[in-house]
């Protein structure tokens, strides 16, 4: 190794306390926002709700896990494979924002998914 360079592995990425690497990660990643989800009484997709001025054709290429089951209140990645559910506003404006601002990372944090870990990993959390 060169003396004038210093040890040969100090600039390797794994030569960096963790700190370092999660700091320098969360820099070059795009910026994540948290959506924390839960709400099963604000239906999006109704068809009461259809007369009312706005277009929710984004919520078209909604995973089918996010939206809720009328009956249970449980979202259907929790149900039984064919049960059908309808959108809540929490997750349609996380739905939202992810499509519409490419630049960012958006994570829809599920009530079984929520910790202080997952949160840290964001920027900020709306719920």
């Amino acid at each position: 190794s060169d003396p004038r360079r210093g040890p040969a592995c100090s600039t390797h990425p794994t030569s960096l306390p963790a700190a370092v690497l999660e700091a320098f990660v969360r820099v070059m990643a795009p910026p994540r926002f948290g959506f924390i989800v839960g709400k099963d009484t604000d239906v999006v997709e109704d068809q009461k709700y259809r007369d009312i001025p706005g277009d929710d054709s984004f919520m078209a290429d909604l995973s089918d896990d996010w939206r809720v089951d009328p009956e249970s209140h449980e979202y259907l990645k929790d149900c039984e494979e064919g049960t059908k559910g309808y959108a809540h506003c929490d997750v349609a404006i996380a739905h939202w924002v992810k499509k519409n601002n490419p630049d960012i990372e958006v994570d829809i944090i599920g009530p079984s998914d929520l910790n202080l870990r997952r949160l840290k990993k964001n920027i900020a959390n709306f719920s």
